[in-house]
């Protein structure tokens, strides 16, 4: 047993695997301890407009592009990658928009919404595009 152990430990691949999994268990430990500190720091306004905006942009952030930046990383020449990138530059700033309008309409039927985060709400909009926008350069970074 303490072979298999000892041979386990020198596989570089378990070795990765390990890295990735106890930094992925070290940043919810960070989550879960500040939890108790952040909910006396802040508001229940302040934590429901952070809420809103995390939701929004995990819901739509990670496909505002239509998941067209993968591709960019297999392009087999620089000008499919240049074109996938504008074709994802476009459909971030375009699904963006779209998504712009169904928010403010949800907005003008949550007026609360609107008075207690105010401007916050609709920075929403800003961020959303501007995570496509990175999707789309770290994919072309590659």
């Amino acid at each position: 047993m303490k072979e298999k152990l000892k041979e386990l430990s020198q596989n570089r691949l378990v070795g990765s695997v390990t890295t990735l999994f106890s930094g992925s268990l070290v940043a919810q430990l960070i989550v879960v301890g500040s939890s108790p500190f952040l909910s006396r720091v802040y508001t229940d306004v302040e934590m429901g407009i952070y809420t809103l905006m995390v939701t929004i942009v995990t819901l739509f952030g990670s496909a505002i592009c239509l998941k067209y930046d993968p591709a960019i990383v297999v392009a087999d020449d620089d000008r499919e990658a240049y074109n996938l990138l504008a074709l994802c530059v476009f459909l971030s700033v375009a699904l963006s928009l779209v998504v712009a309008v169904g928010y403010v309409i949800y907005l003008g039927k949550k007026p609360e919404i609107l008075q207690s985060a105010g401007w916050f709400a609709y920075l929403n909009i800003l961020v959303l595009m501007l995570t496509g926008l990175n999707d789309a350069f770290f994919a072309f970074n590659r």
